[in-house]
């Protein structure tokens, strides 16, 4: 695969709306790619996979997985049935 190509399939998986899914396949396809090329430059096509989101916005969701680690949920009451 030429440097096109990988730039292709990045543009692609950045287009993947849910950040876990987009994440898992760049890495998996990473790896792919890693083991076949060994000029083949990891950090490069992750940064290419994540889609132009602000810096705010990535301040906000944190690293991927991580989206609903700040949120605060009210507090939980159980009642009994009887």
């Amino acid at each position: 695969m030429t440097r096109k190509h990988f730039e292709i399939v990045a543009a692609a998986v950045a287009n993947i709306w849910k950040r876990a899914d987009r994440w898992l396949i760049a890495n998996m396809l990473a790896d792919t790619f890693e083991a076949q090329y060994p000029r083949f430059d990891r950090d490069k096509f992750i940064a290419a996979c994540r889609p132009t989101e602000g810096q705010d916005e990535l301040n906000r969701l944190g690293k991927p997985g991580e989206e609903h680690l700040g949120i605060q949920l009210p507090p939980c009451s159980l009642t009994t049935m009887g």
